[in-house]
């Protein structure tokens, strides 16, 4: 036999061994891997809640949980930092419409501050969903889960209640809190106070003055 035909042969039983191992749903590396995925779906169903990586869900390493909750920290920083940063370009746009053309309002500012909204609501509502799903590799304890319920409300309400402000819907509730504790306001900030509880009683009389006059014209 010479040289050449033993060297082909060689190499067609190479090729012949490596897709045996390498191709093909009955291929060694196949098996393998279906192995590896039977042992890891036992490994799940023997898991607390039926869920993978049951090692970590059930004992997270300190280092890791700690380093993934300060991400989703820093994640939900950026959503409020982006919703603080549209609302205060879209107040720009109002106050700039109001100095040029004395216009009481800006479109456009209304609706860059809606984008501002939109980035604190569904922030707040991201940072909650994504802790629920993430709870077993954060190792998250009820103390934790308390501490992410306050960090996912106070901001959203003090915001919504700015913006109400900025737009002159000054909640009652508000301005009866704040009127009620004045002496511990500044001076300036007391006058502010007095001028806008003033103004929201005066709305609310002409409110009343205006459906007793349409009472009494239909007869009621």
């Amino acid at each position: 036999m010479s040289l050449r035909r033993l060297a082909t042969k060689a190499l067609t039983g190479a090729a012949t061994f490596q897709r045996a191992v390498s191709h093909g749903p009955n291929g060694l590396f196949a098996r393998s891997a279906t192995g590896a995925e039977a042992a890891s779906r036992m490994l799940a169903r023997q898991a607390p809640g039926g869920r993978r990586f049951a090692s970590a869900s059930t004992n997270p390493d300190p280092a890791k949980a700690w380093s993934m909750y300060y991400t989703h920290e820093n994640a939900y920083l950026n959503w409020v930092r982006n919703g603080a940063t549209f609302t205060a370009v879209g107040m720009a746009f109002t106050i700039f419409k109001g100095q040029t053309e004395h216009a009481p309002v800006s479109l456009g500012g209304c609706v860059v501050q809606s984008m501002g909204a939109c980035y604190m609501v569904l922030g707040a509502t991201q940072y909650v969903t994504s802790s629920v799903a993430l709870r077993n590799l954060m190792g998250i304890s009820p103390v934790g889960w308390a501490w992410i319920s306050l960090n996912a409300s106070w901001p959203t309400a003090l915001y919504l209640i700015g913006l109400s402000c900025f737009h002159g819907l000054h909640p009652r509730w508000l301005l009866g809190l704040i009127a009620d504790n004045s002496a511990v306001l500044p001076a300036r900030l007391q006058e502010r106070i007095f001028q806008l509880v003033a103004e929201a009683r005066h709305k609310e009389f002409e409110e009343k003055s205006k459906r007793r006059r349409t009472g009494t014209r239909t007869g009621f």
